[in-house]
């Protein structure tokens, strides 16, 4: 069984997305744009990487 993929919308912060990701205790979320499309993804990782902890 797989849980539904946590999004964020593509003008969200990034400071954001970490305020999420640290709620739900998971190190990535589906960005998607105004129609629910999905378009990219984004990591814990990659955020620590652009300097955002």
């Amino acid at each position: 069984m797989t849980a539904d993929a946590r999004t964020i919308h593509q003008e969200l912060l990034a400071a954001e997305a970490m305020a999420l990701m640290e709620r739900h205790q998971i190190s990535a979320l589906v960005v998607v744009d105004d129609q629910n499309t999905i378009i990219g993804i984004v990591t814990l990782l990659a955020l620590l990487k652009a300097g955002l902890s």
